[in-house]
């Protein structure tokens, strides 16, 4: 039911204190409309069965797609500490754990995933960028860059997003904590990145010799002058899209992600770990409830990460000297770190660069021991045991 704004502030009071009613404001003219919550459930379960109708999807996907007893999306705020430790602005999240469309979200990532990784940008992890700068060599005129989108999540006009999904298979914005969010996001700045890039829209985007992007942050080598540089962010910026870029350059050295890249005398790029200036020791502590045999890992996956990252030895043996007195300031033992240093220090660092294999399922059968609490205040045996042969899922 949409009511008219002089009659806003009494109908909202009332409304809020609803069950049964929600408040929205109107993608165009800015209005609030109060609404049914039963209409937007009747709205999804019309679309679920115009497209089981038309063959789309399955009866028993269409089943689950909609939770039994869905709940409000919240929504809340992160403080961005690592980019303003004494007054951050905040990231929104819409938490859509167990909300209405959280069963559509997690379909729709699992199809949009596959083409996201098809994108020429495309980078999976960290290590994707390692291994696509190892062998670089940078020649004199050439610039280290790192730009990133502002608020993508937020920007992203309907149109727009639609059109990249038709193209590599909400009127602006996804809400940021919908599960296909990234994947949605990466697509329509796909698209963006086809337009710069194929069709020729910017002339000087033939001074780009790498471009490789993480969701919304992106690493660049330039080959030209820091003018035309600063002259081709300012294009890209000029857009249709919403979209605005924030540039770092340097001939030296930039930061990307959890990674330091420096060009080395010879020209070729070195890598080492990189924490922000904001960033806090937030490892688990060691009195924490958590088993120990997870506890003693901790330090031991941190100095592989490090050794990943670092690309030469000296590098990693003063990252592993910090990794080391930051666990120890968390409660950990001496002993516990230097078990972990050993093991690490036996992984070459060329194995933590391989592929994770695809898991197999497996063709025996798996035998499950159960369990269960027959307990009687007055009977001795108070456990039992069951054994139970079952196939594997």
């Amino acid at each position: 039911m949409e009511i008219e704004i002089e009659t806003l502030q009494k109908k909202l009071t009332e409304s809020v204190s609803s069950a049964d009613m929600d408040v929205f404001k109107k993608d165009l003219d800015g209005q609030f409309v109060i609404w049914e919550k039963e209409i937007k459930e009747v709205e999804l379960l019309d679309i679920l069965e115009e497209a089981f109708i038309d063959g789309l999807i399955t009866k028993d996907l269409r089943d689950g797609l909609v939770p039994d007893a869905p709940r409000t999306p919240c929504l809340y705020l992160l403080p961005k500490v690592h980019k303003n430790l004494t007054c951050p602005t905040g990231r929104p999240i819409v938490s859509g754990n167990g909300g209405l469309t959280e069963n559509v979200g997690k379909m729709l990532d699992f199809y949009l995933k596959p083409i996201v990784e098809t994108l020429p940008s495309y980078l999976r992890d960290t290590g994707d960028i390692l291994s696509k700068i190892s062998n670089i060599n940078m020649e004199p005129d050439m610039l280290l860059v790192t730009l990133d989108v502002e608020s993508l999540y937020t920007s992203i006009r309907h149109a727009d997003g639609m059109e990249a999904e038709a193209l590599y298979l909400q009127l602006q914005g996804t809400a940021m904590g919908a599960a296909f969010a990234p994947s949605y996001a990466c697509l329509f700045l796909g698209l963006w990145e086809r337009n710069i890039f194929i069709t020729d829209a910017t002339p000087l985007s033939s001074n780009v010799l790498m471009w490789a992007r993480y969701i919304d942050d992106v690493f660049a080598i330039w080959q030209g002058t820091e003018k035309d540089l600063l002259k081709f962010i300012d294009e890209l910026n000029v857009n249709d899209s919403n979209i605005k870029l924030t540039c770092h350059y340097s001939r030296e050295r930039v930061d990307f992600l959890d990674v330091c890249i420096r060009r080395d005398g010879d020209g070729f790029l070195q890598s080492d770990l990189h924490r922000k200036e904001t960033s806090v020791n937030s490892l688990l502590h060691s009195t924490s409830a958590h088993p120990r045999h997870l506890k003693n890992s901790i330090p031991y996956g941190q100095l592989l990460r490090a050794k990943r990252i670092c690309s030469e030895d000296t590098l990693y043996q003063k990252q592993a000297e910090d990794i080391s007195h930051r666990f120890m300031d968390r409660g950990y033992s001496s002993r516990t770190i230097r078990r972990c240093r050993r093991r690490a220090s036996r992984i070459d660092r060329a194995s933590l660069f391989g592929t994770k294999r695809e898991s197999q399922a497996p063709t025996q059968t798996i035998y499950v021991l159960s369990l269960f609490s027959l307990y009687d205040p007055g009977s001795v045996d108070r456990f039992s045991y069951q054994e139970a042969k079952s196939p594997h899922l």
